[in-house]
């Protein structure tokens, strides 16, 4: 799914270079075609702008190391029932409330740039298969940016309540899964500022330009979120029966937004930055993929074993059992992010978070999918 959005992004980015390379090319060959790009791209930088309140540093290219921490909770106010033993003659049933929360979990990693056009990529050090990726492109008045996480946990946080003829009891816990779940996420936005003379969203998240003042802007803004849960493995079957035969979800969403971002210079080399984007998902899907297990067999096995015989869990399996896509009803979602950079003649400090706020109603109930991060990087330009 992210590979069109990777094509899109990197079209929007060539496009007008590809036209200045022709330029460049009926200049003087292959060195005309990369001056011809980097004079595109360094004009575009500062293209339109305010000087007295926005400046391009004299070192086009960047580096970065930054250290990235994440993390995503999935809820349903929806509840499902299962039943642990069909001959029991006290019912003893779960009440689930699924609440899906990863473990938080840090990357580290390299960002590389030119003039607000770059490329990242961070992962955890160890075993553990999680990653995070961005391509970014800002100018002036308009920027894109991509991103994907990528993150297993075997000890997601659930809540659920156990019901024993007329008592219950309400749990919170962390579960431990027999197989990692998998959840990967991947988010497309776009910009446009009203106030791009004096005001650069670039400063504040990719340092590609330096802001001067003080100075706020309206900005109008659009988003493709798309997130996946999937936990789908024999080794989970009871996992998948106790969230009523759901081993695997996506939601997607296309978003569309007025919000406000403004940069305070406290003082000479800082910068403060604050966002706030109200959106509307205009579009809003979800997908549930369904299983059958064999779990209420084997929990009537174990019964007839007396409680003892843990070995016949040995053989839980699933089989898939087809997929729903429901549409959800229009909501109202919302991005925030904060920044502060420190810049000094040729690197710089900085510090980012942001959180995404999603929220969806379906077959009467109202669910919600909150996803943060954040960074903390050393650049240096050259």
């Amino acid at each position: 799914m992210y590979r069109p959005l990777l094509l899109f992004l990197t079209m929007a980015w060539l496009v007008p270079c590809v036209i200045n390379a022709q330029e460049g090319k009926r200049r003087g060959g292959v060195l005309g075609v990369v001056k011809a790009l980097g004079t595109f791209i360094d004009s575009a930088a500062v293209s339109g702008v305010d000087r007295r309140y926005i400046v391009a540093p004299e070192k086009p290219w960047q580096v970065m190391l930054r250290g990235t921490a994440s993390q995503s909770h999935l809820s349903f106010d929806s509840h499902s029932s299962m039943q642990l033993f069909s001959d029991f003659d006290v019912p003893v049933t779960i009440d689930m409330e699924p609440r899906l929360e990863s473990e938080k979990y840090s990357t580290i990693g390299l960002w590389i740039g030119y003039r607000g056009y770059g490329y990242g990529y961070s992962k955890t050090i160890g075993n553990n298969d999680d990653t995070y990726f961005t391509i970014g492109a800002t100018g002036g008045r308009y920027g894109l940016n991509f991103k994907y996480r990528k993150h297993k946990t075997n000890a997601p946080e659930f809540k659920y309540t156990l019901s024993v003829d007329d008592i219950k009891t309400s749990e919170d816990e962390v579960l431990d899964m027999n197989s990692p779940m998998s959840l990967k996420s991947y988010i497309l936005t776009g910009y446009y500022l009203f106030n791009g003379k004096r005001f650069s969203y670039a400063a504040a998240y990719d340092q590609s330009v330096i802001q001067l003042r003080s100075a706020g802007s309206l900005m109008l803004g659009g988003a493709y979120y798309r997130s996946v849960v999937d936990y789908a493995s024999n080794e989970n079957a009871d996992f998948i029966g106790m969230m009523g035969n759901v081993g695997k979800l996506s939601i997607t969403m296309g978003c569309l937004g007025l919000g406000y971002a403004y940069n305070f210079v406290p003082a000479k080399g800082w910068l403060v930055n604050a966002m706030l984007m109200p959106m509307v998902s205009l579009y809003n899907s979800t997908t549930v993929y369904r299983y059958t297990t064999n779990l209420q067999e084997l929990m009537d096995l174990y019964l007839d074993s007396g409680l003892e015989d843990e070995s016949v869990f040995n053989d839980m399996h699933i089989e898939y059992a087809g997929k729903e896509k429901v549409a959800n009803k229009v909501a109202l979602n919302y991005f925030a992010r904060f920044s502060v950079v420190r810049n000094w003649q040729h690197h710089y400090l900085c510090a980012y978070s942001e959180y995404n706020n999603f929220g969806y109603r379906r077959s009467g109930s109202h669910n919600r999918l909150t996803d943060w991060y954040t960074y903390v990087g050393l650049g240096y330009r050259f």
